[in-house]
């Protein structure tokens, strides 16, 4: 009996063993893609940061365009009338 006992606890060990070692190899790899996902969404940040900027570029460029595109418009426009 002792020697049914000694062969379960080897069984028992290395599949806890087994186990342990497949979840150590199982956060390495979660870390390593949260890592990863990490820096994505860092660029991604950027990229959106980048894009406000230059939205809000064309945002102040657009009241001044307008305002000379108005202009010339009330300038031809006198111009057409004095004529």
């Amino acid at each position: 009996m002792h020697d049914a006992e000694s062969i379960l606890v080897i069984i028992v060990s290395s599949t806890l063993t087994l186990f342990l070692l497949i979840l150590i190899a199982m956060i390495a790899l979660t870390i390593r893609v949260l890592l990863s996902v990490k820096r994505l969404v860092q660029q991604a940040e950027h990229m959106v940061d980048v894009a406000e900027d230059a939205a809000e570029a064309f945002k102040e460029a657009a009241g001044p365009v307008s305002l000379m595109k108005a202009i010339r418009k009330i300038v031809k426009t006198v111009k057409s009338k004095t004529k």
